[in-house]
């Protein structure tokens, strides 16, 4: 969606293990994280062009990978600070959960985005990985967006609470960056392997989802943070 706002946007999966953007675009890259972390390719050369100029870093899939050491981490945040060159914005995708992997880059990462839905558990494993982010470490603002959203009134009253609660108790700012609801074209986009504002430009979801861009670009416009941001 920032790319179609003439952005110049990246991707990097950073899934291990379970890396999936790659397949869920369509796109069948050569070559992937491993070969960066073994500084067999720079992260440059196996990047993807995508729709709208988006570029893609793949990640590893298939199954469990061991924690990368520290100088696997460092040889990839140089590689980080070489695309970030030619980009505006990376998006950094963790995945879930609070391992050392994972916090590495949401510390590495200039603004965290939390997408989650209104479920109980999903709430508090949000909730959670904040609580951890904000004891550990100074995160003065986060990002949230609701994700698979059948009831918008529910969800909106969801994101409040935890707007609320997360200022409250933990000194943190949450940016509600907005929702998206499930309407069943994103389950289409999947299966055909295009992406949704592709697929089904003018559906609830895609409108959600460009909406939510037009937040984020704003907010970093006014803060004037470009650089890497973190989805969890």
């Amino acid at each position: 969606a920032l790319g179609q706002l003439s952005l110049r946007v990246g991707l990097l999966d950073a899934d291990l293990g379970t890396a999936n953007v790659a397949t869920v675009l369509g796109l069948r890259p050569t070559a992937d994280l491993s070969v960066v972390l073994t500084g067999e390719k720079r992260l440059a050369e196996i990047g993807i062009k995508a729709w709208n100029g988006l570029m893609i870093y793949p990640g590893i899939a298939g199954g469990y990978v061991p924690d990368i050491s520290p100088w696997q981490f460092a040889r990839l945040l140089a590689g980080i600070g070489e695309i970030e060159e030619h980009l505006d914005h990376l998006f950094i995708d963790s995945g879930a959960g609070l391992s050392p992997r994972t916090t590495n880059f949401l510390l590495a990462a200039d603004f965290v985005i939390l997408v989650t839905n209104d479920t109980p558990t999903s709430i508090l494993d949000a909730y959670g990985l904040l609580k951890s982010l904000a004891v550990k470490f100074w995160v003065p603002e986060v990002g949230l967006v609701m994700n698979r959203v059948t009831d918008t009134a529910r969800a909106q009253e969801t994101a409040r609470r935890f707007i609320e609660t997360a200022r409250r108790y933990l000194n943190v700012k949450v940016l509600a960056l907005g929702l998206v609801r499930e309407d069943g074209a994103e389950h289409e986009s999947l299966r055909y392997g295009r992406p949704l504002l592709v697929s089904a430009p003018d559906s609830p979801a895609a409108r959600d989802l460009q909406a939510a861009a037009s937040r984020l670009r704003d907010r970093l416009v006014q803060t004037a943070a470009p650089g890497r941001l973190q989805v969890r």
